[in-house]
């Protein structure tokens, strides 16, 4: 008989256990399923300052942070307008640019809408007596097809060590080369070719140099 209690005790924890285990996951489910339906958004979409757009996420059917934007500096920058070579550049307005300099007057010529070089500087005075750093947009008197071998040939020192490459610059097929700066530096510049002219854009590491190549367009 104690045997008959025992094994009708183990029937009853078994079935007190399954009973618990089943509770447990139809609440697991309930919950489960509550918690679906409240992250189930709607197609609601807000568009952030940049044009894109973002919709809303759970688990309160927040809308999604848009993508930072960056201040564009460059909107109160001086236009340069080139109409013989169809090009123009942005630079600061406490930057100089010019087409080229007389050094025994120590003065500065500026350019025109048909320069076929510019030169743009932070330190104009340097120029009258020092190597200041600039960038350069110089239109070459001959048209180059090839432009790496133009690099290699005429702009690129054996000892330099240099990344370079092909890339897209303002839809033109461009030659870069970026060498760092520093005085042993061979300089970074682009070589793209535009309406059978090629373009020789360099720079000297001069602060915001790459802020202003960014402004290059081809009219």
């Amino acid at each position: 008989m104690y045997e008959n209690q025992k094994g009708f005790a183990l029937i009853v924890v078994a079935l007190i256990v399954l009973v618990l285990a089943g509770a447990g996951g139809a609440g697991y489910y309930l919950v489960n399923k509550h918690s679906q339906k409240q992250t189930v958004c709607t197609m609601e979409a807000k568009i952030c300052p940049d044009g894109s757009s973002v919709g809303r996420v759970g688990p309160n059917c927040e809308f999604s942070a848009c993508p930072e934007v960056k201040a564009d500096e460059t909107v109160n920058w001086i236009t340069y307008e080139n109409d013989k070579y169809s090009f123009e550049i942005k630079y600061p307005s406490d930057y100089s640019l010019f087409q080229e300099t007389n050094q025994p007057k120590e003065e500065v010529i500026p350019a025109d809408l048909n320069s076929q070089t510019i030169f743009i500087t932070d330190k104009l005075r340097m120029f009258f007596c020092c190597e200041p750093d600039y960038l350069t947009v110089e239109i070459l008197d001959i048209y180059y097809d090839d432009l790496e071998k133009l690099a290699n040939e005429e702009y690129i020192q054996p000892e330099d060590l240099e990344t370079k490459g092909y890339i897209d610059f303002n839809g033109e097929k461009a030659y870069q080369v970026n060498d760092g700066c520093g005085f042993y530096s061979g300089g970074n510049f682009i070589l793209v070719n535009h309406n059978l002219k090629t373009y020789y854009i360099k720079h000297d590491c001069m602060n915001l140099s790459k802020e202003i190549i960014s402004t290059f367009k081809f009219k």
